[in-house]
């Protein structure tokens, strides 16, 4: 019986459309494959340390007395007779010229090591910390962030011979006798004379020095003092925009992972539908791939905002900018007590 012109037609579209169909589930395949392989490539490099993790900026640097900071815990406070709650204590590890150390101190503690040393170290650079925060000091981004400052205070103090062999370093890596900010605030007051002779041993002085070259050399602090002033106005614009493109990164995480849960959603739906229930034309839901949710949580929570190491960059650099200008005011001060003792003399 000859066949119609109309049934070839029809013909000829049921083959198109299993040909067209056979091209779309291969394709799906290929596709679902290689996701998986991908998902399970870069699970494989996380899992090795791989591109993901990014170097801390203080990374770079070499120091011959290395200082660490780490561990954060939350301690009951019982320095009085009563449970002030929780306090965060940090455990402060390196090698001094006495060798090994391992002590716990809290912020506080830090805070006291910093203003003894500005205090019985006037005029010289004292690395700067960063400052007390009231609320919410217990939340675990704003304590890894403070412990970082915190080592790079310890390891900046590091560069200077005359800061971690002092007396008050010394009591603060070392001493065991009960609060710490405690004994350093009880240290002797120094005089003037005590402190000149401190330098005398420290630094190469020369006291000898015509008034010419005296006066050149304040008029350079004057202006440098005025540029650092300048630099911290701007370096605290570049923090509030570090803080909000870290924030927006930030957000893009949760941003990848609901993108995913969609695809899952619309693959129970729409490709259950259209797939007649034939769940091996899955991609994400696949019954092969029943890791891959987790997998892709995984990574997600592996990746490491870059601006959050140029936020804490940043605010480093500002504290060593804090710690220069600490270093001209304490030398104010030390210049008008020698003028005040100057004119006693003259009195006298």
């Amino acid at each position: 019986m000859p066949t119609s012109s109309s049934q070839q037609s029809f013909a000829g579209k049921n083959s198109s459309h299993s040909l067209a169909d056979q091209r779309l589930a291969e394709s799906a395949n290929t596709a679902k494959n290689q996701l998986i392989n991908e998902i399970n490539q870069f699970n494989y490099i996380t899992e090795q340390g791989g591109t993901n993790k990014a170097k801390s900026f203080e990374d770079e640097e070499t120091n011959e007395h290395m200082f660490f900071v780490s561990n954060p815990i939350k301690m009951d406070d019982k320095s009085g007779m009563i449970s002030m709650g929780s306090v965060i204590k940090y455990t402060v590890t390196g090698i001094d010229s006495e060798g090994k150390f391992e002590v716990q101190r809290r912020y506080k503690e830090f805070d006291a090591l910093h203003l003894a040393l500005l205090d019985r170290w006037p005029g010289c650079y004292v690395p700067a910390i960063p400052e007390k925060q009231v609320t919410g000091d217990k939340e675990d981004a704003f304590v890894e962030q403070r412990r970082s400052l915190l080592e790079r205070f310890m390891r900046e103090c590091g560069k200077y011979e005359y800061l971690i062999e002092s007396k008050e370093f010394k009591i603060f890596t070392r001493s065991t006798a009960g609060e710490i900010d405690t004994v350093l605030k009880a240290l002797p007051k120094q005089t003037p004379m005590q402190i000149l002779e401190k330098y005398r041993l420290n630094f190469k002085i020369t006291e000898d020095g015509d008034n010419s070259e005296l006066t050149r050399y304040r008029e350079k602090v004057n202006i440098f003092n005025a540029f650092v002033t300048k630099a911290i106005i701007s370096m605290n614009r570049d923090v509030n925009n570090i803080a909000a493109a870290r924030s927006a990164f930030q957000q893009s995480y949760g941003h990848y992972n609901q993108m995913y849960k969609s695809f899952m959603k619309f693959e129970d739906v729409a490709i259950d539908y259209f797939a007649d229930g034939d769940i091996s034309q899955r991609t994400l839901t696949h019954p092969g791939a029943t890791e891959i949710a987790e997998k892709i949580t995984e990574t997600i929570s592996s990746y490491k905002n870059p601006f959050q190491e140029c936020d804490i960059w940043i605010k480093g650099e500002l504290l060593d900018i804090q710690g220069m200008i600490d270093a001209m005011r304490g030398r104010e001060i030390v210049v008008k007590k020698c003028t005040e003792a100057e004119g006693k003399k003259r009195d006298d």
